[in-house]
């Protein structure tokens, strides 16, 4: 009797978009031999809930049985059986009325058997959102929420039923409810088995995953919080999860948690999101650890099964300050493949049932370069240690990793020295490490070193016909170009059309960024004949050049007609994703004539007509950010530009993301005019008041640049606003957030003394 132990005083059970409230009585705290065994893991500190649920209790009947007994005695109500036959035209409005009424006695086996026989006709859409509101309202109140040995019969029947289907039309708030009274009468069976049901249920919907939906600790808020199912525009509840989680750890079932976790089809929670979620469950500290370290762990396994996911998640991760993520996700790989939390295999071994991850050497790699890349070259020695201590022999793909990234850190003498190692070591390097060592070496400006490497790859016997050799050759005419030796790289290039590997667009561009640089348009225009007379077709990065290479010597809209036409013959489909890339690139010119074009070019996104062609928020934020980090920019042009792109996208309706109010905050703190506070705190507000994920690049932005302009009242606020929020304080916002309270406290002791 686990569950008779389970909980103590629960405050809340959180709702997506109903709440209800739960007795503070009666509810014992989880035993802790349901938290056996026990681990020494992280746990995230609690946040303050901020949502409740309020329930009507007067209308929840005295007890069980008096409930049986009515709903028993209202099958035989008028509504039950007086009913038009399916072609008559009161059919409808007499189910409708016959559904309405039945709620209205908390008759739930008659709702149910209305809800099938609307289902079965294809009604279900006619029930309004009160009708949809009051099912949902009498679910909850068969649900049990304090402790009971037992909870069946029709009402359970009716409660689950009808939950799953709410799930799909309001809110989930019903099948919250019927997990949590499963939990509260010790039936983890049942709490797998309704979530099944509701997994199938999205399958059945064709529910998807967005593969952005992991981030990093630093953005948390906008991308760990968001569902990743999107189904009929209505986003799916990713807490559900919790309560299979915790079934599974009732159970004692680590290696199911695990295979939840990847049969999901969208992220779990992060531990901030689940930690919040326990308490209001009130559980033993034991209990909670085990939770979330199930929660941890099936997340890690969900993340690593979905390589393209991880590999995005881990480059989010590097491009944000947030280290303690990426350590903990780290951490929680090498726990998989421990004996005490085992889900993980090196991809010497087989996957089985209870280690169904395997680790291949780009995993690994993964990390190093994550590690590398954030300047901690005592984790990347870790990450190898672990990689050697488990038994994966490194190969040429990380020693390549390693190679770069010390390279890049340390220069081209560790790097070397690193390159001779892996030969001692005898392994045998391949066109990627060689592509390190010669990248390396460019960089350091020892052309005759990369030249020597570059000769030494060429001359094995069977490296130059690696197909994916061609990055390494693009690396070494790069290094030819950058020290001006044009006729060597032209040469590598003839050697590439004559024996392979075969040039792409990214070896021409190459060469095209080069002659623009130069402002060479004869040399320019000569590689592009080349390029179509070797049946090489262009990509955006192609054009975007071009571009702004005959705005040097065109008119603008002679130039941008001239290039539109050269995509249309190179088969590149005009759309918005296109025309934002080309626009990018524009503005990275830092030249007004640039930026004319791109707005010539926005306009004709505009008035297009074309669904495909219009521009969207990622469009008009790409807009604000180039225009923003111009190197060297006029302020009163950048301002300008904002208002005129803030204009743009109200008149079209185009809702701001994060980023865009992350970029105008950004601006209109950096506006040395008192009107940009002003303009700053309208938008923060707006983002508030529209419930746009504050995260912790949006405040650092707030507090760094309020601190900027010694607004110290104004930044404290902001700061509580912050604390309020429940935001996992990283090293990066505590630092700012301690120099606003530091100048605040300044700034009020100055006031205080002017005073006397």
């Amino acid at each position: 009797m686990l569950a008779h132990h389970a909980f103590r005083t629960p405050d809340l059970i959180i709702g997506s978009r109903r709440t209800v409230q739960l007795p503070t009585h009666r509810i014992h705290l989880f035993s802790d031999h349901a938290a056996k065994p026990s681990q020494n893991t992280h746990i995230v500190s609690p946040n303050a809930l901020k949502r409740d649920w309020s329930v009507r209790r007067e209308k929840r009947t005295g007890n069980t049985s008096h409930q049986l007994a009515s709903l028993k005695t209202s099958m035989f109500t008028n509504d039950a059986i007086a009913s038009p036959s399916p072609g008559s035209p009161n059919y409808i409005p007499s189910k409708l009325r016959s559904f309405r009424s039945s709620i209205a006695r908390r008759d739930a086996p008659a709702v149910l058997r209305l809800w099938r026989s609307l289902e079965k006709d294809n009604f279900l859409h006619l029930l309004g959102p009160s009708d949809l509101e009051a099912c949902s309202q009498l679910v909850i109140d068969l649900c049990p929420t304090e402790h009971s040995s037992t909870w069946g019969g029709p009402s359970r029947v009716a409660a689950e039923e009808l939950s799953l289907g709410l799930a799909n039309r309001l809110s989930t708030s019903a099948l919250r409810a019927c997990f949590a009274a499963l939990i509260f009468v010790n039936d983890s069976e049942s709490v797998l088995r309704l979530y099944n049901c509701f997994l199938s249920q999205m399958e059945h919907k064709d529910a998807f995953e967005d593969e952005d939906s992991h981030s990093s600790e630093g953005t948390e808020d906008e991308l760990l919080t968001i569902p990743a199912i999107r189904n009929s525009g209505f986003p799916v509840d990713k807490e559900l999860s919790i309560y299979a989680i915790m079934a599974h750890a009732i159970q004692d079932d680590f290696s199911s948690a695990i295979q939840t976790g990847m049969q999901n089809k969208w992220s779990l929670p992060s531990f901030h999101t689940a930690d919040a979620f326990l308490d209001s469950f009130a559980p033993s500290p034991k209990f909670r650890q085990k939770v979330l370290t199930f929660v941890r762990h099936a997340d890690a396994a969900s993340l690593l099964s979905r390589p393209s996911i991880f590999y995005r998640h881990l480059s989010n991760l590097v491009g944000t300050p947030a280290m303690r993520s990426l350590q903990t996700l780290y951490t929680t790989v090498v726990e998989g493949l421990s004996e005490n939390y085992p889900w993980a295999a090196v991809d010497s071994g087989s996957p089985s049932d209870t280690r169904p991850v395997t680790i291949p050497e780009s995993i690994w790699a993964a990390f190093i370069s994550a590690f590398l890349e954030v300047q901690r070259l005592d984790l990347a020695e870790s990450a190898w240690d672990d990689m050697v201590r488990y038994g994966h022999k490194p190969g040429p793909g990380v020693w390549a990793v390693l190679i770069k990234g010390v390279g890049k850190l340390r220069g081209a003498g560790p790097a070397l020295t690193l390159w001779r190692f892996m030969k001692e070591t005898y392994v045998s390097p391949d066109s990627s490490s060689y592509q390190a060592i010669v990248q390396v070496m460019a960089s350091a400006r020892q052309w005759e070193d990369a030249t020597k490497l570059f000769n030494e790859f060429r001359q094995a016997p069977s490296l130059p016909s690696d197909p994916h050799s061609e990055p390494l050759y693009n690396t070494m005419i790069s290094t030819h170009l950058a020290h001006s030796r044009d006729p060597d790289a032209i040469g590598l290039l003839e050697d590439m059309l004559a024996s392979g590997p075969h040039p792409t667009a990214a070896t021409f561009n190459t060469f095209l960024t080069y002659y623009h640089s130069k402002k060479d348009m004869k040399s320019l225009s000569s590689m592009l004949k080349k390029m179509t007379a070797h049946g090489v077709s262009g990509d955006v990065a192609t054009f975007s050049i071009l571009l702004c290479a005959l705005l040097r010597v065109l008119d603008r809209g002679e130039a941008i007609q001239r290039t539109l036409a050269l995509m249309d013959q190179h088969k590149i489909k005009s759309n918005v994703a296109t025309h934002t890339a080309i626009m990018t690139s524009l503005l990275q010119e830092n030249d007004k004539k640039a930026l004319g074009a791109a707005f010539d070019l926005l306009g004709t996104m505009e008035e297009s007509g074309d669904p495909t062609m219009a521009p969207n928020v990622v469009t008009y934020t790409a807009v604000l950010n180039g225009i923003h980090n111009w190197t060297g920019r006029d302020d009163r042009l950048v301002q300008d530009y904002t208002e005129l792109i803030v204009g743009k996208m109200k008149t079209r309706r185009v809702k701001f993301n994060k980023v865009t109010y992350n970029v105008l905050l950004k601006t209109c703190l950096e506006n040395p005019s008192a009107a940009g506070v002003q303009k700053a705190l309208q938008f923060y507000r707006q983002m508030r008041r529209e419930k746009t994920p504050l995260t912790g690049d949006t405040w650092h932005i707030m507090l760094h640049g309020l601190a900027q302009r010694n607004e110290w009242v104004v930044a404290h606020e902001v700061l509580r606003d912050m604390q309020d929020s429940g935001i996992r304080m990283t090293d990066w916002l505590k630092n700012v957030a301690e120099r606003v309270a530091r100048g605040y406290i300044i700034s009020k002791q100055r006031l205080a003394r002017a005073a006397r």
